[in-house]
């Protein structure tokens, strides 16, 4: 079976996001 978890990738995309919204988040704190 491919990708047999869905939620991992779910997990990966939203700590990516997270991730950009607290990068950006920062840039704004400068």
């Amino acid at each position: 079976r491919h990708g047999g978890y869905p939620h991992r990738r779910a997990v990966y995309a939203n700590s990516a996001v997270l991730g950009v919204i607290q990068g950006g988040r920062r840039d704004a704190d400068r």
